[in-house]
Protein backbone atom coordinates (compact mmCIF):
# COMPACT_ATOMS: atom_id res chain seq x y z
CA UNK A 1 0.00 0.00 0.00
CA UNK A 2 1.25 3.43 -0.78
CA UNK A 3 2.17 4.29 3.15
CA UNK A 4 2.51 7.84 1.91
CA UNK A 5 -0.72 8.30 1.31
CA UNK A 6 -1.96 9.63 4.59
CA UNK A 7 0.43 12.37 5.10
CA UNK A 8 -0.28 13.72 1.34
CA UNK A 9 -3.97 13.62 2.15
CA UNK A 10 -3.59 15.39 5.46
CA UNK A 11 -1.08 18.27 3.66
CA UNK A 12 -2.69 21.48 2.70
CA UNK A 13 -0.59 21.47 -0.38
CA UNK A 14 -2.23 17.91 -1.76
CA UNK A 15 -4.48 19.61 -3.48
CA UNK A 16 -4.85 19.34 -7.57
CA UNK A 17 -2.50 21.81 -9.09
CA UNK A 18 -0.10 22.15 -12.61
CA UNK A 19 3.07 22.26 -10.43
CA UNK A 20 3.10 18.58 -9.39
CA UNK A 21 5.32 16.13 -10.53
CA UNK A 22 4.36 14.70 -14.37
CA UNK A 23 4.34 10.88 -13.00
CA UNK A 24 1.06 12.04 -10.44
CA UNK A 25 -0.19 14.11 -13.03
CA UNK A 26 0.00 10.79 -15.27
CA UNK A 27 -1.38 8.49 -12.74
CA UNK A 28 -4.47 11.39 -11.82
CA UNK A 29 -2.57 11.61 -8.36
CA UNK A 30 -2.49 14.19 -5.52
CA UNK A 31 1.23 15.50 -5.60
CA UNK A 32 2.70 17.03 -2.68
CA UNK A 33 4.89 18.52 -4.85
CA UNK A 34 7.59 18.22 -2.86
CA UNK A 35 11.31 18.38 -4.54
CA UNK A 36 13.52 17.02 -5.94
CA UNK A 37 10.71 13.72 -5.16
CA UNK A 38 7.29 13.79 -4.09
CA UNK A 39 6.25 11.29 -1.27
CA UNK A 40 3.76 10.20 -3.05
CA UNK A 41 5.73 8.07 -5.57
CA UNK A 42 9.06 7.74 -3.12
CA UNK A 43 6.32 5.59 -1.25
CA UNK A 44 5.38 3.60 -4.35
CA UNK A 45 9.33 3.06 -5.70
CA UNK A 46 8.55 5.17 -9.05
CA UNK A 47 10.17 7.79 -10.54
CA UNK A 48 9.17 11.26 -9.69
CA UNK A 49 9.45 13.51 -13.03
CA UNK A 50 10.11 17.16 -12.65
CA UNK A 51 11.29 19.80 -15.15
CA UNK A 52 10.94 19.38 -18.71
CA UNK A 53 7.68 17.78 -20.20
CA UNK A 54 7.78 14.09 -20.78
CA UNK A 55 7.26 12.93 -24.35
CA UNK A 56 4.85 10.52 -22.85
CA UNK A 57 2.27 13.23 -21.11
CA UNK A 58 1.50 14.58 -25.15
CA UNK A 59 2.03 11.13 -26.97
CA UNK A 60 -1.48 9.22 -25.81
CA UNK A 61 0.07 5.79 -26.90
CA UNK A 62 3.19 6.23 -25.17
CA UNK A 63 1.58 7.47 -21.98
CA UNK A 64 -0.34 4.73 -21.91
CA UNK A 65 2.54 2.38 -22.02
CA UNK A 66 4.30 4.66 -19.01
CA UNK A 67 1.09 4.48 -16.94
CA UNK A 68 1.15 0.58 -17.49
CA UNK A 69 4.84 0.53 -16.73
CA UNK A 70 3.99 2.42 -13.15
CA UNK A 71 1.12 0.42 -12.06
CA UNK A 72 3.04 -2.73 -12.44
CA UNK A 73 5.54 -0.95 -10.40
CA UNK A 74 3.06 0.21 -7.63
CA UNK A 75 1.46 -3.43 -7.52
CA UNK A 76 5.00 -5.13 -7.41
CA UNK A 77 5.74 -2.25 -4.29
CA UNK A 78 2.77 -3.03 -2.59
CA UNK A 79 2.86 -6.76 -2.97
CA UNK A 80 6.70 -6.90 -1.47
CA UNK A 81 5.42 -4.78 1.62
CA UNK A 82 2.49 -6.76 2.30
CA UNK A 83 4.77 -9.81 2.05
CA UNK A 84 7.06 -8.28 4.74
CA UNK A 85 4.47 -7.26 7.09
CA UNK A 86 3.18 -10.78 7.11
CA UNK A 87 6.28 -12.19 7.95
CA UNK A 88 6.75 -9.76 10.71
CA UNK A 89 3.38 -10.69 12.18
CA UNK A 90 3.35 -14.12 11.39
CA UNK A 91 6.85 -15.86 12.38
CA UNK A 92 6.95 -19.73 11.66
CA UNK A 93 8.90 -22.25 12.99
CA UNK A 94 12.12 -24.13 11.46
CA UNK A 95 9.46 -27.56 11.01
CA UNK A 96 6.91 -25.58 9.22
CA UNK A 97 6.46 -26.16 5.47
CA UNK A 98 5.62 -23.15 3.97
CA UNK A 99 2.35 -22.96 1.94
CA UNK A 100 1.42 -21.53 -1.48
CA UNK A 101 1.00 -18.38 -1.50
CA UNK A 102 0.32 -16.22 -5.13
CA UNK A 103 0.87 -12.79 -5.41
CA UNK A 104 -2.37 -12.76 -7.65
CA UNK A 105 -4.68 -13.13 -3.87
CA UNK A 106 -3.95 -10.06 -2.65
CA UNK A 107 -5.14 -9.16 0.45
CA UNK A 108 -7.58 -6.87 1.81
CA UNK A 109 -7.14 -3.54 3.41
CA UNK A 110 -6.89 -4.17 7.48
CA UNK A 111 -9.42 -1.22 8.09
CA UNK A 112 -12.33 -4.16 7.65
CA UNK A 113 -14.59 -4.36 10.09
CA UNK A 114 -16.58 -7.25 11.36
CA UNK A 115 -19.79 -5.04 9.79
CA UNK A 116 -18.96 -4.46 6.69
CA UNK A 117 -18.10 -7.63 4.86
CA UNK A 118 -16.58 -11.72 5.89
CA UNK A 119 -13.66 -10.18 8.00
CA UNK A 120 -10.26 -11.08 7.64
CA UNK A 121 -9.57 -13.89 9.95
CA UNK A 122 -6.84 -13.13 12.60
CA UNK A 123 -3.11 -12.95 11.54
CA UNK A 124 -1.70 -16.03 13.78
CA UNK A 125 -4.58 -18.28 12.61
CA UNK A 126 -2.82 -20.64 10.29
CA UNK A 127 0.07 -20.96 13.06
CA UNK A 128 -2.68 -21.74 15.67
CA UNK A 129 -4.62 -24.22 12.93
CA UNK A 130 -1.26 -26.25 12.36
CA UNK A 131 -1.25 -27.11 15.81
CA UNK A 132 -4.72 -28.21 16.05
CA UNK A 133 -5.17 -32.07 16.04
CA UNK A 134 -8.72 -31.60 15.19
CA UNK A 135 -8.56 -30.20 11.85
CA UNK A 136 -6.09 -33.00 10.83
CA UNK A 137 -9.76 -35.13 9.74
CA UNK A 138 -11.09 -32.30 7.63
CA UNK A 139 -7.82 -31.48 6.17
CA UNK A 140 -8.17 -33.29 2.82
CA UNK A 141 -11.57 -31.25 2.31
CA UNK A 142 -9.29 -28.36 0.51
CA UNK A 143 -6.46 -28.60 -1.57
CA UNK A 144 -3.49 -28.07 0.98
CA UNK A 145 -2.62 -24.30 -0.52
CA UNK A 146 -5.40 -22.66 0.35
CA UNK A 147 -4.70 -20.51 3.37
CA UNK A 148 -7.34 -18.84 5.47
CA UNK A 149 -7.81 -15.99 4.03
CA UNK A 150 -8.27 -17.19 0.42
CA UNK A 151 -10.19 -18.96 1.99
CA UNK A 152 -12.31 -16.04 3.16
CA UNK A 153 -12.16 -14.59 -0.04
CA UNK A 154 -13.62 -17.76 -1.68
CA UNK A 155 -16.19 -17.97 0.58
CA UNK A 156 -16.84 -14.48 -0.59
CA UNK A 157 -16.91 -15.06 -4.08
CA UNK A 158 -19.47 -17.73 -3.54
CA UNK A 159 -21.93 -15.80 -0.95
CA UNK A 160 -21.94 -12.53 -2.60
CA UNK A 161 -19.50 -12.17 -5.70
CA UNK A 162 -21.18 -15.43 -8.01
CA UNK A 163 -24.86 -13.75 -6.72
CA UNK A 164 -23.79 -10.84 -8.58
CA UNK A 165 -23.03 -12.13 -11.88
CA UNK A 166 -25.97 -14.41 -11.38
CA UNK A 167 -28.83 -12.36 -9.65
CA UNK A 168 -31.42 -15.28 -10.01
CA UNK A 169 -29.16 -18.43 -10.48
CA UNK A 170 -31.11 -21.28 -8.19
CA UNK A 171 -29.04 -24.35 -7.13
CA UNK A 172 -30.42 -27.72 -7.31
CA UNK A 173 -30.52 -29.74 -4.63
CA UNK A 174 -28.86 -32.21 -6.05
CA UNK A 175 -25.65 -30.76 -6.98
CA UNK A 176 -26.32 -27.25 -5.14
CA UNK A 177 -23.29 -25.44 -5.61
CA UNK A 178 -20.78 -28.05 -5.45
CA UNK A 179 -19.77 -28.23 -8.69
CA UNK A 180 -18.65 -24.64 -8.76
CA UNK A 181 -16.58 -24.99 -5.55
CA UNK A 182 -14.92 -28.35 -7.05
CA UNK A 183 -14.29 -26.58 -10.49
CA UNK A 184 -12.28 -23.70 -8.79
CA UNK A 185 -10.29 -25.91 -6.51
CA UNK A 186 -9.46 -27.97 -9.35
CA UNK A 187 -7.83 -25.44 -11.52
CA UNK A 188 -5.37 -22.45 -9.99
CA UNK A 189 -5.61 -19.99 -12.47
CA UNK A 190 -9.09 -20.29 -12.53
CA UNK A 191 -9.15 -20.07 -8.37
CA UNK A 192 -6.71 -17.24 -8.68
CA UNK A 193 -8.90 -15.12 -11.25
CA UNK A 194 -12.23 -15.88 -8.67
CA UNK A 195 -9.76 -14.26 -5.62
CA UNK A 196 -8.81 -11.40 -7.11
CA UNK A 197 -12.45 -10.79 -8.28
CA UNK A 198 -13.24 -11.14 -4.73
CA UNK A 199 -11.11 -8.90 -3.38
CA UNK A 200 -12.17 -6.68 -5.81
CA UNK A 201 -15.48 -6.70 -4.81
CA UNK A 202 -14.95 -6.69 -1.24
CA UNK A 203 -12.77 -3.91 -1.68
CA UNK A 204 -15.30 -1.57 -3.79
CA UNK A 205 -17.86 -2.04 -1.03
CA UNK A 206 -15.02 -0.52 1.50
CA UNK A 207 -14.24 2.20 -0.80
CA UNK A 208 -18.26 3.28 -1.11
CA UNK A 209 -18.16 3.49 2.89
CA UNK A 210 -15.04 5.58 3.31
CA UNK A 211 -12.85 6.67 0.01
CA UNK A 212 -9.55 7.49 0.77
CA UNK A 213 -6.84 8.09 -1.98
CA UNK A 214 -4.78 5.56 -1.13
CA UNK A 215 -7.19 2.80 -0.75
CA UNK A 216 -7.93 3.87 -4.56
CA UNK A 217 -4.58 3.14 -5.13
CA UNK A 218 -5.19 -0.41 -3.72
CA UNK A 219 -7.99 -0.86 -5.16
CA UNK A 220 -6.02 -0.11 -8.98
CA UNK A 221 -3.39 -2.48 -7.79
CA UNK A 222 -6.69 -5.49 -7.41
CA UNK A 223 -7.83 -4.51 -11.04
CA UNK A 224 -4.19 -5.45 -12.19
CA UNK A 225 -4.11 -8.59 -10.29
CA UNK A 226 -7.34 -9.55 -11.49
CA UNK A 227 -6.17 -8.47 -15.62
CA UNK A 228 -2.82 -10.70 -14.75
CA UNK A 229 -4.89 -13.34 -13.71
CA UNK A 230 -7.37 -13.33 -16.19
CA UNK A 231 -4.44 -13.22 -18.86
CA UNK A 232 -3.02 -16.40 -17.10
CA UNK A 233 -5.92 -18.12 -17.30
CA UNK A 234 -6.84 -17.80 -21.06
CA UNK A 235 -3.19 -19.12 -21.36
CA UNK A 236 -3.97 -21.86 -19.24
CA UNK A 237 -6.87 -22.57 -21.56
CA UNK A 238 -4.84 -21.87 -24.62
CA UNK A 239 -1.94 -24.51 -23.91
CA UNK A 240 -4.76 -27.29 -22.38
CA UNK A 241 -7.58 -27.44 -24.26
CA UNK A 242 -6.42 -29.65 -27.06
CA UNK A 243 -7.87 -32.88 -27.51
CA UNK A 244 -11.78 -33.76 -27.64
CA UNK A 245 -11.19 -36.07 -23.87
CA UNK A 246 -13.91 -35.64 -21.47
CA UNK A 247 -11.54 -33.32 -19.19
CA UNK A 248 -10.74 -30.68 -21.85
CA UNK A 249 -14.56 -30.52 -22.27
CA UNK A 250 -14.50 -30.09 -18.25
CA UNK A 251 -11.40 -27.28 -19.89
CA UNK A 252 -14.12 -25.61 -21.41
CA UNK A 253 -16.76 -25.45 -18.65
CA UNK A 254 -13.13 -23.03 -17.51
CA UNK A 255 -13.65 -21.57 -20.75
CA UNK A 256 -16.54 -20.36 -20.32
CA UNK A 257 -16.42 -19.45 -16.50
CA UNK A 258 -12.80 -17.05 -17.46
CA UNK A 259 -15.48 -15.62 -20.24
CA UNK A 260 -17.92 -14.87 -17.46
CA UNK A 261 -14.96 -13.33 -15.54
CA UNK A 262 -14.32 -10.84 -18.03
CA UNK A 263 -18.71 -9.82 -18.18
CA UNK A 264 -18.05 -8.71 -14.81
CA UNK A 265 -15.32 -6.23 -15.95
CA UNK A 266 -17.83 -4.70 -18.39
CA UNK A 267 -16.09 -6.82 -21.42
CA UNK A 268 -18.71 -8.57 -23.87
CA UNK A 269 -17.42 -11.75 -25.94
CA UNK A 270 -16.31 -11.47 -29.28
CA UNK A 271 -18.21 -14.00 -32.10
CA UNK A 272 -14.91 -16.03 -32.38
CA UNK A 273 -14.98 -16.80 -28.08
CA UNK A 274 -18.70 -17.53 -28.53
CA UNK A 275 -18.08 -19.38 -31.26
CA UNK A 276 -14.80 -21.59 -30.17
CA UNK A 277 -17.71 -22.49 -26.91
CA UNK A 278 -19.86 -24.27 -29.59
CA UNK A 279 -17.67 -27.35 -29.14
CA UNK A 280 -19.20 -27.53 -26.19
CA UNK A 281 -22.60 -26.98 -26.82
CA UNK A 282 -22.35 -30.39 -28.91
CA UNK A 283 -20.58 -32.21 -26.19
CA UNK A 284 -23.48 -31.17 -24.14
CA UNK A 285 -25.69 -32.78 -26.79
CA UNK A 286 -24.17 -36.07 -27.13
CA UNK A 287 -24.09 -36.37 -23.17
CA UNK A 288 -27.69 -35.69 -22.69
CA UNK A 289 -29.11 -38.69 -23.15
CA UNK A 290 -26.92 -40.74 -21.11
CA UNK A 291 -27.27 -38.15 -18.35
CA UNK A 292 -30.90 -37.71 -18.04
CA UNK A 293 -31.82 -40.86 -15.87
CA UNK A 294 -28.50 -41.40 -13.56
CA UNK A 295 -27.76 -38.56 -10.90
CA UNK A 296 -26.32 -35.40 -11.75
CA UNK A 297 -22.16 -35.61 -11.76
CA UNK A 298 -20.46 -32.65 -10.92
CA UNK A 299 -19.20 -32.26 -14.01
CA UNK A 300 -22.78 -32.58 -15.93
CA UNK A 301 -23.77 -29.91 -13.13
CA UNK A 302 -20.74 -27.49 -14.61
CA UNK A 303 -21.82 -28.06 -17.88
CA UNK A 304 -25.39 -27.55 -17.72
CA UNK A 305 -24.70 -24.46 -16.42
CA UNK A 306 -22.47 -22.98 -18.35
CA UNK A 307 -23.84 -24.40 -22.11
CA UNK A 308 -27.16 -22.27 -20.21
CA UNK A 309 -25.14 -19.21 -19.70
CA UNK A 310 -23.28 -18.85 -23.22
CA UNK A 311 -26.72 -19.64 -24.59
CA UNK A 312 -28.34 -16.72 -22.46
CA UNK A 313 -25.67 -14.51 -23.47
CA UNK A 314 -25.51 -14.93 -27.20
CA UNK A 315 -29.02 -14.31 -27.16
CA UNK A 316 -28.89 -11.01 -25.18
CA UNK A 317 -25.57 -9.79 -26.65
CA UNK A 318 -27.69 -9.50 -30.17
CA UNK A 319 -29.16 -5.88 -28.96
CA UNK A 320 -26.09 -4.43 -27.84
CA UNK A 321 -24.29 -5.36 -31.21
CA UNK A 322 -26.69 -5.40 -33.43
CA UNK A 323 -25.75 -8.43 -34.66
CA UNK A 324 -27.55 -12.20 -35.30
CA UNK A 325 -26.87 -15.12 -32.39
CA UNK A 326 -24.07 -16.96 -33.51
CA UNK A 327 -25.46 -20.23 -31.50
CA UNK A 328 -28.72 -20.23 -32.81
CA UNK A 329 -28.74 -23.59 -33.93
CA UNK A 330 -28.73 -24.76 -30.22
CA UNK A 331 -31.16 -22.07 -29.08
CA UNK A 332 -34.12 -24.51 -29.67
CA UNK A 333 -32.10 -27.96 -29.77
CA UNK A 334 -31.05 -27.42 -25.69
CA UNK A 335 -34.39 -25.03 -24.71
CA UNK A 336 -37.18 -26.73 -26.35
CA UNK A 337 -35.79 -30.51 -26.39
CA UNK A 338 -38.23 -33.07 -26.37
CA UNK A 339 -38.28 -36.82 -24.96
CA UNK A 340 -38.14 -39.13 -28.15
CA UNK A 341 -41.94 -40.46 -28.63
CA UNK A 342 -43.19 -37.92 -26.03
CA UNK A 343 -45.40 -34.37 -26.91
CA UNK A 344 -44.02 -33.31 -23.57
CA UNK A 345 -41.25 -30.82 -23.36
CA UNK A 346 -37.86 -31.93 -21.74
CA UNK A 347 -35.75 -29.00 -21.31
CA UNK A 348 -31.88 -30.22 -20.51
CA UNK A 349 -31.07 -26.44 -20.31
CA UNK A 350 -33.61 -24.13 -17.48
CA UNK A 351 -32.64 -20.63 -18.24
CA UNK A 352 -34.91 -19.85 -15.23
CA UNK A 353 -32.35 -21.08 -12.71
CA UNK A 354 -29.68 -19.26 -14.02
CA UNK A 355 -30.84 -15.79 -15.24
CA UNK A 356 -34.59 -16.70 -14.02
CA UNK A 357 -36.72 -16.36 -17.09
CA UNK A 358 -38.12 -18.88 -18.77
CA UNK A 359 -36.49 -20.98 -21.67
CA UNK A 360 -39.19 -19.67 -24.59
CA UNK A 361 -38.30 -15.68 -24.07
CA UNK A 362 -34.72 -16.12 -24.74
CA UNK A 363 -35.94 -18.14 -27.94
CA UNK A 364 -38.45 -15.17 -29.00
CA UNK A 365 -35.21 -13.26 -28.66
CA UNK A 366 -33.02 -15.18 -31.00
CA UNK A 367 -36.03 -15.24 -33.64
CA UNK A 368 -36.05 -11.27 -32.82
CA UNK A 369 -32.75 -10.69 -33.05
CA UNK A 370 -32.47 -12.93 -37.10
CA UNK A 371 -35.15 -10.29 -38.00
CA UNK A 372 -33.58 -7.45 -37.32
CA UNK A 373 -30.23 -8.34 -39.16
CA UNK A 374 -32.72 -9.62 -42.01
CA UNK A 375 -34.22 -6.48 -42.28
CA UNK A 376 -30.96 -4.34 -42.43
CA UNK A 377 -29.77 -7.09 -44.99
CA UNK A 378 -32.44 -5.78 -47.20
CA UNK A 379 -33.11 -2.16 -45.93
CA UNK A 380 -33.15 -0.36 -49.00
CA UNK A 381 -36.03 -3.09 -50.55
CA UNK A 382 -38.79 -1.59 -50.56
CA UNK A 383 -40.79 -4.05 -52.84
CA UNK A 384 -44.26 -5.74 -52.15
CA UNK A 385 -42.82 -9.02 -51.07
CA UNK A 386 -40.02 -7.96 -49.28
CA UNK A 387 -42.82 -5.79 -47.04
CA UNK A 388 -45.53 -8.37 -46.81
CA UNK A 389 -42.65 -10.99 -45.60
CA UNK A 390 -41.42 -8.74 -42.97
CA UNK A 391 -45.28 -8.32 -41.96
CA UNK A 392 -45.94 -11.26 -41.71
CA UNK A 393 -43.27 -12.63 -39.74
CA UNK A 394 -43.48 -9.76 -37.26
CA UNK A 395 -46.77 -10.91 -36.64
CA UNK A 396 -46.11 -14.24 -36.34
CA UNK A 397 -43.51 -13.52 -33.23
CA UNK A 398 -46.04 -10.83 -32.10
CA UNK A 399 -48.71 -13.22 -31.83
CA UNK A 400 -46.47 -16.44 -30.01
CA UNK A 401 -45.34 -13.40 -27.63
CA UNK A 402 -48.11 -11.61 -26.63
CA UNK A 403 -50.18 -15.42 -26.17
CA UNK A 404 -47.55 -16.71 -23.94
CA UNK A 405 -46.89 -13.65 -21.49
CA UNK A 406 -50.33 -13.34 -21.63
CA UNK A 407 -49.88 -16.70 -19.78
CA UNK A 408 -47.59 -16.06 -17.19
CA UNK A 409 -49.26 -12.75 -16.30
CA UNK A 410 -52.17 -14.56 -15.47
CA UNK A 411 -50.48 -16.75 -13.56
CA UNK A 412 -48.52 -13.91 -11.96
CA UNK A 413 -51.13 -12.62 -10.94
CA UNK A 414 -52.91 -15.10 -9.53
CA UNK A 415 -50.15 -15.97 -7.40
CA UNK A 416 -49.76 -12.26 -5.77
CA UNK A 417 -53.71 -12.03 -5.67
CA UNK A 418 -53.36 -14.79 -3.33
CA UNK A 419 -50.81 -13.39 -1.17
CA UNK A 420 -51.99 -9.67 -1.41
CA UNK A 421 -48.33 -9.05 -3.71
CA UNK A 422 -45.13 -10.71 -3.65
CA UNK A 423 -45.16 -13.83 -1.46
CA UNK A 424 -42.71 -13.83 1.90
CA UNK A 425 -39.20 -14.07 0.87
CA UNK A 426 -39.56 -17.69 3.06
CA UNK A 427 -41.94 -19.17 1.01
CA UNK A 428 -42.05 -21.64 -1.81
CA UNK A 429 -44.33 -19.68 -3.99
CA UNK A 430 -41.70 -16.69 -3.90
CA UNK A 431 -39.23 -18.48 -6.04
CA UNK A 432 -42.21 -19.30 -8.55
CA UNK A 433 -43.50 -15.42 -7.93
CA UNK A 434 -39.56 -14.75 -9.03
CA UNK A 435 -39.20 -16.55 -12.53
CA UNK A 436 -42.76 -15.62 -13.28
CA UNK A 437 -42.25 -11.52 -12.82
CA UNK A 438 -38.50 -11.49 -14.37
CA UNK A 439 -39.98 -13.60 -17.38
CA UNK A 440 -42.84 -11.48 -17.87
CA UNK A 441 -40.73 -8.41 -17.62
CA UNK A 442 -38.17 -9.75 -20.06
CA UNK A 443 -41.46 -10.51 -22.32
CA UNK A 444 -42.21 -7.42 -22.25
CA UNK A 445 -39.16 -5.88 -23.28
CA UNK A 446 -38.79 -8.06 -26.08
CA UNK A 447 -42.00 -7.33 -27.64
CA UNK A 448 -40.21 -4.03 -27.73
CA UNK A 449 -37.21 -4.69 -29.02
CA UNK A 450 -39.47 -6.69 -32.08
CA UNK A 451 -40.77 -3.07 -32.56
CA UNK A 452 -37.00 -1.71 -32.91
CA UNK A 453 -36.39 -4.70 -35.10
CA UNK A 454 -38.91 -4.06 -37.43
CA UNK A 455 -38.56 -0.28 -38.06
CA UNK A 456 -35.79 2.01 -38.43
CA UNK A 457 -37.73 5.02 -36.96
CA UNK A 458 -40.13 4.70 -34.14
CA UNK A 459 -42.29 7.11 -32.53
CA UNK A 460 -43.34 7.58 -29.07
CA UNK A 461 -46.83 6.83 -29.88
CA UNK A 462 -45.45 3.06 -31.55
CA UNK A 463 -43.96 2.31 -28.59
CA UNK A 464 -46.11 4.10 -25.36
CA UNK A 465 -48.40 0.80 -24.48
CA UNK A 466 -45.85 -1.40 -24.43
CA UNK A 467 -43.70 0.90 -22.38
CA UNK A 468 -46.62 1.29 -19.67
CA UNK A 469 -47.03 -2.70 -19.53
CA UNK A 470 -43.33 -2.81 -19.04
CA UNK A 471 -43.26 -0.66 -16.16
CA UNK A 472 -46.09 -1.89 -14.68
CA UNK A 473 -44.51 -5.31 -14.76
CA UNK A 474 -41.07 -3.58 -13.21
CA UNK A 475 -43.35 -1.94 -10.71
CA UNK A 476 -44.04 -5.44 -9.17
CA UNK A 477 -40.42 -5.93 -7.97
CA UNK A 478 -40.27 -7.00 -4.31
CA UNK A 479 -36.41 -5.34 -4.13
CA UNK A 480 -34.55 -3.47 -5.63
CA UNK A 481 -31.43 -5.25 -5.67
CA UNK A 482 -33.37 -7.59 -8.78
CA UNK A 483 -33.22 -4.91 -11.15
CA UNK A 484 -29.15 -5.93 -11.16
CA UNK A 485 -30.39 -8.76 -13.00
CA UNK A 486 -32.74 -7.14 -15.42
CA UNK A 487 -30.04 -4.55 -17.31
CA UNK A 488 -31.34 -6.30 -20.80
CA UNK A 489 -34.78 -4.97 -19.98
CA UNK A 490 -34.12 -1.65 -18.21
CA UNK A 491 -32.21 -0.72 -21.46
CA UNK A 492 -34.21 -1.86 -24.14
CA UNK A 493 -37.46 -0.47 -22.62
CA UNK A 494 -35.81 2.36 -20.96
CA UNK A 495 -34.13 4.01 -24.19
CA UNK A 496 -37.30 4.43 -25.62
CA UNK A 497 -39.18 6.16 -23.01
CA UNK A 498 -40.07 10.02 -23.63
CA UNK A 499 -41.78 11.46 -20.89
CA UNK A 500 -39.90 12.86 -18.07
CA UNK A 501 -42.06 10.65 -15.44
CA UNK A 502 -41.38 7.29 -17.64
CA UNK A 503 -37.61 8.21 -17.55
CA UNK A 504 -37.43 9.09 -14.20
CA UNK A 505 -38.54 5.61 -13.02
CA UNK A 506 -35.81 4.15 -15.37
CA UNK A 507 -33.57 6.01 -14.18
CA UNK A 508 -34.55 4.93 -10.45
CA UNK A 509 -34.49 1.34 -11.17
CA UNK A 510 -31.22 1.48 -12.95
CA UNK A 511 -29.65 2.82 -10.24
CA UNK A 512 -30.87 0.33 -7.92
CA UNK A 513 -29.09 -2.09 -9.47
CA UNK A 514 -25.96 -0.68 -8.63
CA UNK A 515 -26.83 0.42 -4.59
CA UNK A 516 -24.72 -2.19 -3.45
CA UNK A 517 -21.24 -1.60 -5.77
CA UNK A 518 -21.29 1.17 -7.86
CA UNK A 519 -17.56 0.09 -9.08
CA UNK A 520 -18.35 -3.60 -9.75
CA UNK A 521 -19.93 -5.17 -12.48
CA UNK A 522 -21.44 -3.60 -15.16
CA UNK A 523 -25.10 -2.44 -14.01
CA UNK A 524 -23.81 0.84 -13.89
CA UNK A 525 -23.66 0.67 -17.56
CA UNK A 526 -27.64 0.52 -18.01
CA UNK A 527 -27.91 3.24 -16.33
CA UNK A 528 -25.30 5.50 -18.68
CA UNK A 529 -27.01 3.52 -21.65
CA UNK A 530 -30.32 5.34 -20.42
CA UNK A 531 -28.35 9.01 -19.78
CA UNK A 532 -26.52 8.89 -23.12
CA UNK A 533 -30.13 7.93 -24.85
CA UNK A 534 -32.08 10.84 -23.68
CA UNK A 535 -29.52 13.54 -24.63
CA UNK A 536 -29.48 12.09 -28.08
CA UNK A 537 -33.51 12.22 -28.07
CA UNK A 538 -33.30 15.79 -26.79
CA UNK A 539 -30.80 16.51 -29.46
CA UNK A 540 -31.74 15.17 -32.59
CA UNK A 541 -36.01 15.75 -30.84
CA UNK A 542 -36.55 11.62 -31.73
CA UNK A 543 -36.48 8.21 -29.94
CA UNK A 544 -32.64 6.75 -29.99
CA UNK A 545 -32.83 2.89 -29.58
CA UNK A 546 -30.51 0.82 -26.90
CA UNK A 547 -28.48 -0.44 -29.73
CA UNK A 548 -27.97 2.73 -31.65
CA UNK A 549 -27.12 4.16 -28.20
CA UNK A 550 -24.62 1.68 -27.56
CA UNK A 551 -23.01 2.50 -30.72
CA UNK A 552 -22.80 6.29 -30.09
CA UNK A 553 -21.02 5.45 -26.86
CA UNK A 554 -18.11 3.57 -28.69
CA UNK A 555 -18.29 0.66 -26.50
CA UNK A 556 -20.06 -2.89 -26.54
CA UNK A 557 -21.53 -4.04 -23.11
CA UNK A 558 -23.14 -7.25 -22.53
CA UNK A 559 -26.12 -6.52 -20.78
CA UNK A 560 -26.81 -8.72 -17.89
Amino acid sequence: MDTSANATVNSPVAVRSNRGCWTCRLRKKKCDEERPGCRRCAGVNVQCHYGARPKWINDAKAGKEELERIKAIVAASASKKRAAHRASKRPRSASQSPTFQSAKSPKILKKETPDTVESAPPPRAPVEVAHDETTKSTSLLFPKWIEDQEASLMMHYLDHVFFIQFRFHTPSLSSGRGWLLSLLTRNKPLYHAALSLSAFHRQSLLLEQESDPADVDYLHELQHHHDLALKELQHFIHTHNKSDSEQDQFDGNIQILALLHGVSNGSIPGPEIILDSSQFLHYSQERSPKLSNSCVSRDSAALDFFTGAIIWMDALACVSTGSHPYLSEFHNQLLSAKKRGSSKDDHKIQLYSIMGCDNWVMIMISEIAWLSTWRKKHDGDRSLDFQEQLHTTENNIRTRLESSNAEVLEELNSLRSTYGGAPPHYSKAYSRHTILLVTHIFACASLIYLKMATSSSLAPEHVDLLLHNTINAMQKVPNPQMFRGLVWPLSVAGCLASSPQNQEFFRNSASAAVRDSNSFGNSGTALQILEKSWELQRRDGRLIDCTATIYQLGTCVLLV
